[in-house]
C-alpha cells in the first residue's frame, strides 16, 4: 500500500508542470512521448493536451479513496481484523500518506467552492477539471505553444493519435503541433 499511495505523496497535483517531477509520471510522460514518436523536449503541457491523458495520480484518485472508505468503514464498524487496527495507528500517527491524502481532499473542497465531496468519483472529477484548468492557463502562458494554441481549444485525445497512419506521419504532425519540430521558423534561422 505504501508504493501505491507514495503516488500522493508527492502532493504535487493538480499543475501540470509539478507532475513531471513525480517518479512515475516522468515514465508515463516518457512513455506518451514515445508513443507520439516526438522529442524528449517537447512540451508537457502539449503532450497532455494532444493525448488526453490524465496524471496516474488523478486517475488513481477514485480507487484510493475508495479504499480509503472501506478502511474508515472498518474503523467505525469496530472491526477487529488487523486491516482496521493498522490504518487506525497510521491514522492517529498521522502519517504522510494520510495526511496527505486528507490534504488533496481539502485543497479539493476549497479550489471547488467549499462544498464537503466525499464520494470518491467526485473527488476524482474534481481533480480531473482541476488539472484541465491548470493546463489551460499553462498552454495560453507558453510562448512556444503559439501555433498550438491556435490549432487546440480543448482538453482531450487528438484523432491523429487514433488512426492508422505510418509513425512518421504521426511524429511529424505531433512535432508540427507541438512545435517540437527543427523547420528555421522554430530554430530560428528565418528571414536571415
Amino acid at each position: 500500500m505504501t508504493n501505491f499511495m507514495s503516488i500522493f505523496a508527492s502532493g504535487s497535483y493538480p499543475a501540470t508542470q509539478d507532475t513531471a517531477k513525480d517518479p512515475l509520471e516522468k515514465v508515463h510522460l516518457s512513455f506518451m512521448k514515445w508513443t507520439m514518436n516526438v522529442n524528449k523536449s517537447t512540451s508537457n503541457t502539449a503532450v497532455w493536451g494532444d493525448t488526453g491523458r490524465y496524471p496516474l495520480a488523478i486517475e488513481l484518485t477514485s480507487q484510493v479513496y475508495s479504499y480509503l472508505g472501506r478502511l474508515e468503514g472498518l474503523d467505525k464498524e469496530g472491526c477487529s481484523s488487523l486491516v482496521r487496527h493498522a490504518y487506525a495507528e497510521q491514522r492517529d500517527l498521522n502519517l504522510l500518506w494520510f495526511s496527505r491524502l486528507e490534504s488533496t481532499k481539502n485543497t479539493v473542497k476549497q479550489l471547488t467552492g467549499g462544498s464537503d465531496i466525499s464520494n470518491p468519483l467526485e473527488i476524482s472529477e474534481a481533480m480531473k477539471t482541476l488539472f484541465v484548468q491548470q493546463w489551460n492557463k499553462e498552454r495560453k502562458l507558453n510562448r512556444k505553444l503559439g501555433f498550438y494554441n491556435l490549432i487546440k481549444a480543448s482538453f482531450g485525445c487528438e484523432t491523429y493519435l487514433s488512426i492508422s497512419l505510418r509513425p512518421q506521419q504521426t511524429r511529424r504532425l505531433a512535432q508540427l503541433r507541438t512545435s517540437s519540430h527543427q523547420y528555421n521558423i522554430e530554430t530560428g534561422r528565418h528571414g536571415m
